[in-house]
């Protein structure tokens, strides 16, 4: 089969316009769904409404694809010691929000009439093979997230 790929911004309803008329197997959204809860730029599109605007671009058994940062792991501090540890004192109730929880994500895919197929940790692979203290925290703790979400 044939692979196009194309980056586009989506900010509002109107920057959908260009793909009138076509439909796609799959969209993939890396390190990008997560401004849409916590936004660096004013954008007209909430998180549900980004998710319909783009099931709407898919065919029948079209997927949309999603790798994000962890949202329980994105403000972790990555301490300079030969075992660092870890406090968590912001999941839910956040004074500084980088990445959305679990139950936001599903949420904002539901209000889109949507669903999760899969959920997926990702580890990263070069921290894993590293001997630092980096390595130490990413063999514990997943690093992104993964979704794969379908009509």
């Amino acid at each position: 089969g044939e692979v196009e790929f194309q980056g586009h911004a989506f900010e509002k309803e109107e920057d959908f316009q260009f793909f009138q008329g076509r439909a796609f197997d799959c969209i993939f959204l890396c390190d990008v769904f997560l401004y849409y809860f916590e936004s660096y730029k004013p954008m007209d599109l909430t998180p549900s409404q980004l998710l319909s605007q783009l099931c709407g671009l898919l065919k029948p058994q079209g997927r949309i694809y999603i790798c994000d940062p962890h949202g329980c792991f994105q403000l972790q501090s990555w301490f300079g010691r030969a075992s660092p540890y870890l406090i968590s004192t912001e999941y839910k109730h956040r004074r500084f929000r980088v990445t959305p929880t679990l139950e936001e994500v599903s949420l904002a895919v539901e209000a889109a009439g949507m669903t999760i197929k899969k959920i997926r940790e990702c580890y990263c692979q070069e921290d894993l093979e590293r001997d630092n203290q980096n390595a130490s925290v990413a063999k514990e703790f997943p690093l992104w997230w993964f979704f794969e979400i379908g009509k």
